[in-house]
């Protein structure tokens, strides 16, 4: 049952953390499961 990492978390909490991915602690977790990360928009976002 251990062949595949299973996804633990919500799908609106699994969109919100990809939303935050530029600034998230889990960012290892969401890289390690393959999904790209949108880093240019949040780094030319007026702060």
């Amino acid at each position: 049952m251990k062949a595949y990492a299973a996804p633990t978390m919500h799908p609106m909490q699994e969109r919100a953390l990809r939303a935050n991915r530029g600034r998230s602690p889990l960012l290892q977790l969401t890289v390690r499961r393959g999904v790209p990360a949108p880093v240019e928009h949040q780094r030319k976002s007026p702060a």
